[in-house]
Protein backbone atom coordinates (compact mmCIF):
# COMPACT_ATOMS: atom_id res chain seq x y z
CA UNK A 1 0.00 0.00 0.00
CA UNK A 2 1.29 3.72 -1.26
CA UNK A 3 2.04 6.79 1.54
CA UNK A 4 -0.67 8.00 -0.70
CA UNK A 5 -3.64 5.48 -0.10
CA UNK A 6 -3.07 5.57 3.34
CA UNK A 7 -3.69 9.49 3.14
CA UNK A 8 -6.83 8.91 1.29
CA UNK A 9 -7.97 6.48 3.62
CA UNK A 10 -6.82 8.22 6.47
CA UNK A 11 -8.96 11.53 4.85
CA UNK A 12 -11.77 8.91 3.62
CA UNK A 13 -11.80 7.71 7.36
CA UNK A 14 -12.26 11.49 8.60
CA UNK A 15 -14.94 12.58 6.22
CA UNK A 16 -17.35 9.29 6.68
CA UNK A 17 -16.85 9.55 10.48
CA UNK A 18 -18.06 13.32 10.84
CA UNK A 19 -21.20 11.66 8.56
CA UNK A 20 -21.22 8.90 11.38
CA UNK A 21 -21.70 11.72 14.21
CA UNK A 22 -24.06 13.73 12.58
CA UNK A 23 -26.52 10.84 11.65
CA UNK A 24 -25.83 9.00 14.56
CA UNK A 25 -26.84 12.53 16.85
CA UNK A 26 -29.91 13.28 15.07
CA UNK A 27 -32.07 9.88 16.46
CA UNK A 28 -30.90 11.15 19.82
CA UNK A 29 -32.42 14.82 19.53
CA UNK A 30 -35.66 13.02 18.10
CA UNK A 31 -35.66 10.91 21.05
CA UNK A 32 -34.89 13.65 23.94
CA UNK A 33 -37.80 15.64 21.96
CA UNK A 34 -40.31 13.46 21.66
CA UNK A 35 -40.18 10.76 24.00
CA UNK A 36 -40.92 11.72 27.56
CA UNK A 37 -40.36 8.94 30.64
CA UNK A 38 -43.17 7.78 32.25
CA UNK A 39 -45.72 9.75 29.91
CA UNK A 40 -47.56 6.99 27.61
CA UNK A 41 -49.44 9.82 25.97
CA UNK A 42 -47.41 12.70 25.65
CA UNK A 43 -45.21 10.35 23.89
CA UNK A 44 -47.87 8.37 22.13
CA UNK A 45 -49.31 11.86 20.72
CA UNK A 46 -45.46 13.96 20.10
CA UNK A 47 -45.20 10.89 17.59
CA UNK A 48 -48.11 11.01 15.49
CA UNK A 49 -47.70 15.05 15.45
CA UNK A 50 -44.04 14.47 14.22
CA UNK A 51 -44.31 11.46 12.45
CA UNK A 52 -42.09 12.18 9.80
CA UNK A 53 -39.56 13.46 12.27
CA UNK A 54 -39.89 9.83 14.04
CA UNK A 55 -39.61 8.20 10.77
CA UNK A 56 -36.58 10.44 9.69
CA UNK A 57 -34.59 9.19 13.09
CA UNK A 58 -35.23 5.78 12.00
CA UNK A 59 -34.09 6.33 8.37
CA UNK A 60 -31.20 8.55 9.98
CA UNK A 61 -30.10 5.27 12.92
CA UNK A 62 -30.07 2.96 9.60
CA UNK A 63 -27.78 5.27 7.79
CA UNK A 64 -25.44 5.60 11.24
CA UNK A 65 -25.43 1.79 11.31
CA UNK A 66 -24.11 1.59 7.67
CA UNK A 67 -21.52 4.67 7.74
CA UNK A 68 -20.26 3.10 11.13
CA UNK A 69 -19.22 -0.68 8.83
CA UNK A 70 -17.95 1.63 5.97
CA UNK A 71 -15.62 3.87 8.90
CA UNK A 72 -14.54 0.62 10.50
CA UNK A 73 -13.41 -1.00 7.38
CA UNK A 74 -11.81 1.83 5.77
CA UNK A 75 -9.69 1.95 9.22
CA UNK A 76 -9.47 -1.63 8.73
CA UNK A 77 -7.44 -1.05 5.63
CA UNK A 78 -5.51 2.01 7.03
CA UNK A 79 -4.27 -0.30 9.74
CA UNK A 80 -3.82 -3.44 8.68
CA UNK A 81 -0.46 -3.61 7.92
CA UNK A 82 0.48 -2.61 11.57
CA UNK A 83 -1.49 -5.42 13.06
CA UNK A 84 -4.30 -6.75 11.06
CA UNK A 85 -5.26 -8.89 14.08
CA UNK A 86 -6.20 -5.71 16.16
CA UNK A 87 -7.69 -4.35 13.03
CA UNK A 88 -10.18 -7.35 12.11
CA UNK A 89 -10.98 -7.42 15.77
CA UNK A 90 -12.41 -4.03 15.84
CA UNK A 91 -14.37 -4.44 12.54
CA UNK A 92 -15.36 -7.96 13.62
CA UNK A 93 -16.75 -5.53 16.98
CA UNK A 94 -18.61 -3.18 14.39
CA UNK A 95 -19.95 -5.55 12.52
CA UNK A 96 -22.22 -7.33 15.13
CA UNK A 97 -22.75 -3.43 16.66
CA UNK A 98 -24.27 -2.63 13.19
CA UNK A 99 -26.26 -5.98 13.40
CA UNK A 100 -27.68 -5.16 17.21
CA UNK A 101 -28.36 -1.80 15.76
CA UNK A 102 -30.53 -2.47 12.77
CA UNK A 103 -32.42 -5.62 14.91
CA UNK A 104 -32.99 -3.02 17.62
CA UNK A 105 -34.54 -0.62 15.30
CA UNK A 106 -37.73 -2.94 14.96
CA UNK A 107 -38.78 -1.54 18.28
CA UNK A 108 -39.03 1.78 17.42
CA UNK A 109 -41.72 0.75 14.13
CA UNK A 110 -43.17 -1.19 15.74
CA UNK A 111 -44.01 1.51 18.44
CA UNK A 112 -44.93 3.87 15.73
CA UNK A 113 -47.28 0.73 14.52
CA UNK A 114 -49.06 0.33 17.72
CA UNK A 115 -49.18 4.16 18.47
CA UNK A 116 -51.27 4.89 14.64
CA UNK A 117 -53.75 1.83 16.15
CA UNK A 118 -54.73 0.82 12.25
CA UNK A 119 -55.87 -1.63 10.18
CA UNK A 120 -56.03 -4.59 12.46
CA UNK A 121 -55.22 -2.63 15.71
CA UNK A 122 -58.66 -0.64 15.13
CA UNK A 123 -60.12 -2.94 17.48
CA UNK A 124 -57.91 -3.04 19.96
CA UNK A 125 -58.01 -0.61 22.66
CA UNK A 126 -56.26 2.56 22.45
CA UNK A 127 -55.34 2.38 25.96
CA UNK A 128 -54.05 -0.99 25.68
CA UNK A 129 -52.18 -0.04 22.16
CA UNK A 130 -50.45 3.05 23.34
CA UNK A 131 -49.22 0.95 26.22
CA UNK A 132 -48.20 -1.33 24.23
CA UNK A 133 -45.57 1.23 21.89
CA UNK A 134 -44.37 2.35 24.84
CA UNK A 135 -43.47 -0.36 25.72
CA UNK A 136 -41.88 -1.12 22.55
CA UNK A 137 -40.09 1.91 23.18
CA UNK A 138 -38.48 0.86 26.47
CA UNK A 139 -37.69 -2.18 24.95
CA UNK A 140 -35.67 0.04 22.11
CA UNK A 141 -34.02 1.98 24.60
CA UNK A 142 -32.83 -1.32 26.32
CA UNK A 143 -31.72 -2.50 23.12
CA UNK A 144 -29.55 0.33 22.22
CA UNK A 145 -27.93 -0.13 25.62
CA UNK A 146 -26.52 -2.68 24.79
CA UNK A 147 -25.53 -1.92 21.25
CA UNK A 148 -23.16 0.62 23.19
CA UNK A 149 -21.23 -2.78 24.16
CA UNK A 150 -20.07 -2.66 21.05
CA UNK A 151 -19.86 0.83 20.01
CA UNK A 152 -17.58 1.48 23.22
CA UNK A 153 -15.56 -1.78 22.97
CA UNK A 154 -14.51 -1.37 19.22
CA UNK A 155 -12.58 1.67 20.73
CA UNK A 156 -9.72 -0.10 22.59
CA UNK A 157 -8.58 -1.63 20.34
CA UNK A 158 -8.76 1.04 17.50
CA UNK A 159 -7.48 3.82 20.30
CA UNK A 160 -4.71 1.01 21.08
CA UNK A 161 -3.42 1.06 17.15
CA UNK A 162 -3.74 5.00 17.65
CA UNK A 163 -1.42 5.04 20.18
CA UNK A 164 0.92 2.97 19.42
CA UNK A 165 0.93 4.06 15.51
CA UNK A 166 3.12 6.77 15.71
CA UNK A 167 0.97 8.17 12.89
CA UNK A 168 -1.13 10.76 15.44
CA UNK A 169 -0.55 12.14 19.06
CA UNK A 170 -0.67 9.84 21.63
CA UNK A 171 -3.42 11.57 23.57
CA UNK A 172 -5.73 10.51 20.58
CA UNK A 173 -5.11 6.76 21.70
CA UNK A 174 -5.77 7.56 25.10
CA UNK A 175 -9.26 9.15 24.51
CA UNK A 176 -10.61 6.77 22.50
CA UNK A 177 -9.49 4.15 24.87
CA UNK A 178 -11.44 6.25 27.67
CA UNK A 179 -13.99 6.74 25.12
CA UNK A 180 -14.55 2.88 25.13
CA UNK A 181 -15.29 3.01 29.43
CA UNK A 182 -17.35 5.90 28.36
CA UNK A 183 -19.76 3.78 26.14
CA UNK A 184 -19.35 0.94 28.99
CA UNK A 185 -20.55 2.96 31.72
CA UNK A 186 -24.74 2.90 30.53
CA UNK A 187 -24.73 -0.29 30.16
CA UNK A 188 -23.42 -0.98 33.92
CA UNK A 189 -25.75 1.34 35.21
CA UNK A 190 -28.52 0.69 33.19
CA UNK A 191 -28.88 -3.43 34.01
CA UNK A 192 -26.83 -3.53 37.25
CA UNK A 193 -26.34 -0.03 39.00
CA UNK A 194 -29.70 1.72 37.93
CA UNK A 195 -29.29 3.83 40.74
CA UNK A 196 -26.09 5.52 38.91
CA UNK A 197 -27.67 6.65 35.75
CA UNK A 198 -26.60 10.12 36.22
CA UNK A 199 -23.19 9.16 35.45
CA UNK A 200 -24.01 8.22 32.02
CA UNK A 201 -24.41 11.72 30.14
CA UNK A 202 -20.97 12.68 31.13
CA UNK A 203 -19.14 9.38 30.52
CA UNK A 204 -20.50 9.35 27.07
CA UNK A 205 -19.65 13.30 26.40
CA UNK A 206 -15.83 11.79 26.90
CA UNK A 207 -16.81 9.60 23.98
CA UNK A 208 -18.12 11.38 21.62
CA UNK A 209 -15.68 14.09 22.53
CA UNK A 210 -12.86 11.10 21.41
CA UNK A 211 -14.41 10.31 18.46
CA UNK A 212 -15.15 14.22 16.98
CA UNK A 213 -11.60 14.85 17.99
CA UNK A 214 -10.03 11.55 16.11
CA UNK A 215 -12.42 11.82 12.71
CA UNK A 216 -11.24 15.77 12.88
CA UNK A 217 -7.90 14.61 12.94
CA UNK A 218 -8.15 12.24 10.60
CA UNK A 219 -10.33 14.80 7.82
CA UNK A 220 -7.89 17.67 8.12
CA UNK A 221 -4.16 16.46 9.15
CA UNK A 222 -4.47 12.85 8.37
CA UNK A 223 -1.39 10.68 8.28
CA UNK A 224 2.29 11.92 8.10
CA UNK A 225 3.70 10.92 5.51
CA UNK A 226 7.22 9.73 6.72
CA UNK A 227 5.32 7.86 9.86
CA UNK A 228 3.87 5.79 7.30
CA UNK A 229 6.57 5.54 5.40
CA UNK A 230 8.91 4.03 8.33
CA UNK A 231 6.72 1.13 9.24
CA UNK A 232 5.79 -0.27 5.60
CA UNK A 233 9.52 0.41 4.66
CA UNK A 234 10.52 -1.74 7.43
CA UNK A 235 8.25 -4.34 7.49
CA UNK A 236 8.90 -5.17 3.60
Amino acid sequence: MTTSRHGRLARLAGAAYLVLFFTGSFPIWVRMRLVEAGDTDATVTSILESEMLFRLSIVSELIMAVTWLCVAFVLFRLFEDLNKSLASFFLLLVAVGVATICANLVFQVGALILAQGEGSLASFDQDHTRASAMFFLTLFSRGWTVSGLFTGLWLLPLGYLVFTSGWFPKVLGVLLMAGCVGYLVPVVTVFLLPSLQSWNLPAMSVSGIAEISFGLWLLVRGVPTKSVAGPLTSSA
